[in-house]
């Protein structure tokens, strides 16, 4: 398994955080892929910071699988640990949605269950990210992207 950062979740780049209680943030960031994942890679690409909820959700895409027949998958959501944390042993911890149309033939898409917009704030960062379960069948070089918009609780 390998994690693909961006500068965000590398800590090189600052993330927003809401400058009052019910503020909305929103911000969007995105992590390119130059190479094929593989089932299991996860592309971390943008942080939910400490004490802060999900108001919106939207990922973006290239079309990353040309073949005739796509084959690449992933879901979106939550990941293990914390982003200054080490990437051993890293995985999905609330899945968000399924992304996988979005990542073989390129576009958005929204979460399409309420369970996205229900998840608790926690008193830590968490890395947002895609995690692959299937390879695609061409890939193709190119870029996924999130525009969250959160708020304190």
């Amino acid at each position: 398994m390998t994690v693909i950062k961006n500068d965000v979740t590398k800590g090189y780049v600052a993330y927003p955080y809401p400058e009052t209680a019910g503020a909305c943030v929103a911000t969007r960031v995105s992590t390119a892929l130059l190479v094929a994942p593989a089932v299991g890679d996860i592309a971390a690409i943008g942080i939910l910071p400490s004490g802060c909820r999900i108001i919106d959700f939207v990922v973006d895409a290239d079309s990353l699988d040309s073949g005739s027949a796509k084959t690449l998958a992933g879901s979106v959501g939550l990941l293990t640990g914390t982003p200054d944390g080490s990437d051993t042993g890293r995985d999905m911890e609330t899945v968000l949605f399924d992304v996988s149309t979005v990542v073989q033939s390129g576009g958005i898409k929204r979460p399409d269950t309420p369970a996205a917009f229900r998840v608790a704030p926690q008193q830590r960062d968490r890395l947002i990210g895609v995690k692959f379960s299937a390879a695609a069948a061409t890939f193709k070089v190119g870029e996924i992207g999130i525009t969250v918009t959160y708020a304190t609780a």
